[in-house]
């Protein structure tokens, strides 16, 4: 059966900036009925220590009610699509410490631990074939 977060599918939002992009997955059912899940952005810049990466896929969030669907995975897995399908060879991502196992776990490498006043890990996806 399919996950009921799937059936809405993602959806691109608009962004504040020119090239950045949102995406968040909604629950079916009525209209009065849906609810957001979860999203994840892709931004030029989500580290202000590390101006030199770019892009970022930032801002993963799922509801606690919606965890363990593969409704993050998908959301990332989109915007680093995004980023690769824009020319991007890399694209990287920053989270807290207890995060770096799941990361990981998804295809992230860590790069860096210990980044700015939070501690951050920075992670690198590489595209298929990227050199």
């Amino acid at each position: 059966m399919e996950a009921p977060w799937r059936a809405r599918g993602l959806y691109r939002g608009a962004a504040a900036r020119e090239h950045d992009q949102h995406w968040s997955a909604h629950r079916a059912g009525r209209p009065s009925q849906i609810r957001l899940s979860g999203t994840a952005s892709l931004l030029v810049s989500d580290l202000d220590e590390r101006p030199q990466y770019t892009p970022w896929v930032a801002a993963v969030w799922t509801e606690l009610d919606a965890r363990k669907q593969g409704i993050a995975p998908a959301l990332i897995e989109r915007a680093c699509l995004e980023a690769f399908s824009r020319g991007h060879a890399r694209v990287y991502l920053c989270a807290a410490p207890p995060r770096r196992a799941w990361y990981e776990s998804i295809g992230w490498t860590p790069i860096e631990d210990g980044v700015g006043a939070l501690k951050l890990t920075v992670f690198v996806r590489e595209r298929l074939g990227a050199v």
